[in-house]
């Protein structure tokens, strides 16, 4: 593992950051205006975090490792543990020259464990999303982030600039959240409706699906439900004629099915995608934040908390190019609202 440690650097010293988990997710430009200027952010009054040290997501990995390299033991591991852990979260936060200023814009890093045998072996490597590919030729953060602004491209004109504001497909897929499995593919979530496949052996991202093109959602959790028999539920919003809906879109095994011409065809988890129930927003302008839901054997669990998202922010942080952080609002006086959901009736709590 030291390999993979000296091939990482740790951003924290070098932009001053302390080692308060606060300090990863900034509610003001106060840390943004420390790191461009290189200044000492201000202290926290109070560390909620007292046991987190944040210098490790902070720390931007260099080097991918892509053959096994083995761990060193400390203790004993039982020789009948054997399996695999796949991790995936925040890798670097550094492309070329610039660095990104919130946590949830790093780029995407795998992490493989491997144990058997009582030993243990780790691979790490970064999801080929397109933002990553092309911050990195560009040497540039080329896409505005949750937190973080995109750096003009200085060979296009301001009009050009304002044209590329419009093109479609030029929002982020970076997808450093979690990994959860579609029958026997994995593949790796954030809330934007892009995933992508990989190989849980070596890392390598195998391909990209667009969840919007199989169901009309405009985003999803990043923490879907897997049933015992392969079917996987999520969260995904769309936007209606009556204003945001919150859906349920269930992705249902592989199955063979005849098609008109009387041949076999294999339906794909994608292609099976439907939406099993819809609850709409309380609030027309503002739907809730979601970043996953309860299910039990016969209910969706929904909980529309008072965090929100701007919808008229986010098409002027769009317009703006600024960071889509901007666009969260609070609706201090109002209670979370839970929605009970099965087939034939659903239920509101306020």
């Amino acid at each position: 593992m030291s390999e993979f440690l000296e091939n990482s650097i740790d951003l924290g010293k070098r932009i001053l950051l302390d080692r308060s988990i606060v300090t990863l997710f900034p509610l003001d430009d106060v840390v943004e205006d420390c790191i461009n200027t290189g200044e000492n952010v201000p202290e926290e009054k109070e560390n909620y975090f007292p046991n987190c040290d944040a210098s490790i997501w902070l720390r931007s990995c260099k080097k991918e490792v892509i053959e096994p390299l083995s761990g060193e033991v400390t203790g004993k591991i039982p020789i009948w543990l054997k399996g695999t852990l796949l991790r995936n979260g925040p890798g670097s936060l550094e492309v070329g020259k610039y660095s990104f200023n919130h946590l949830f814009d790093s780029s995407a890093l795998l992490h493989r464990f491997a144990i058997a045998n009582g030993k243990v072996s780790y691979q790490c490597r970064f999801v080929q999303t397109d933002v990553y590919k092309k911050n990195n030729a560009a040497q540039r953060i080329v896409v505005t982030e949750f937190g973080t602004k995109a750096v003009p491209d200085p060979c296009k004109s301001i009009f050009q600039r304002v044209a590329a504001v419009f093109k479609p497909g030029d929002d982020s897929d970076n997808s450093m959240i979690s990994i959860y499995p579609f029958c026997d593919e994995y593949y790796t979530f954030a809330e934007s409706p892009v995933i992508h496949r990989i190989d849980p052996k070596t890392l390598e991202t195998k391909g990209r699906v667009n969840i919007s093109g199989y169901v009309g959602i405009v985003n999803h959790t990043s923490h879907p439900h897997v049933m015992n028999d392969g079917t996987v539920y999520n969260i995904g919003m769309s936007l209606t004629p009556r204003g945001p809906m919150y859906n349920v879109v269930c992705f249902s095994p592989n199955q063979i099915v005849i098609d008109d011409s009387g041949e076999e065809k294999e339906l794909s988890m994608f292609e099976q995608a439907t939406i099993v129930a819809s609850v709409p927003s309380r609030w027309l302008l503002n739907p809730s934040y979601m970043h996953t839901f309860g299910i039990t054997e016969n209910y969706f669990i929904i909980i529309e908390q008072p965090l929100a998202v701007s919808l008229t922010t986010i098409v002027s942080c769009k317009v703006k190019q600024q960071p889509m952080r901007a666009a969260l609002k609070w609706h201090e006086k109002e209670n979370a609202s839970e929605s009970y959901r099965r087939k034939n009736f659903h239920l509101f709590l306020d």
